[in-house]
């Protein structure tokens, strides 16, 4: 009983090492790729200069910068709203009906990927109250 399960054990670890092996070197040959094809294009003109309409060049810093205020923006809302919950929770709500339903929600937003609570709160709160027709570049996304 035990060779065998010495045996099964061996072929499971020889599967797994393969498997991770192959995943490894796919990814290894994504990552050269990207760099092979994509060296070209870096230039110092792509982290200075805005973008351009389509075909005449430009560069990407007015995304940079956006990206960064609205990381600026949603760090300064999110914080003291994270550390008022977080004391609340720890303080004064246990055992309670609010505190428990405050965990619950915590806890699935923590453990649920950000781009499927998008996709529910579009299906619940956008498509239904015809968002889309105000928005026409949303609806060719459908």
């Amino acid at each position: 009983m035990a060779r065998r399960r010495q045996r099964t054990n061996r072929i499971i670890k020889v599967l797994c090492v393969s498997a991770t092996a192959i995943g490894l070197i796919f990814l290894a040959a994504i990552l050269v790729t990207l760099l092979w094809l994509g060296a070209g294009g870096l230039h110092l003109s792509v982290l200075t200069q805005s973008t351009k309409p389509p075909g005449s060049g430009g560069g990407l810093l007015n995304a940079i910068i956006g990206s960064l205020i609205q990381t600026m923006i949603g760090t300064a809302v999110g914080t003291p709203i994270g550390l008022l919950v977080g004391t609340y929770l720890s303080e004064y709500a246990r055992g309670t009906a609010l505190g428990n339903a405050v965990r619950f929600v915590s806890d699935v937003l923590l453990s649920a990927p950000s781009i499927l609570i998008g996709l529910f709160v579009y299906t619940v709160l956008v498509a239904p109250f015809g968002a889309s027709r105000a928005f026409p570049a949303v609806s060719r996304w459908r």
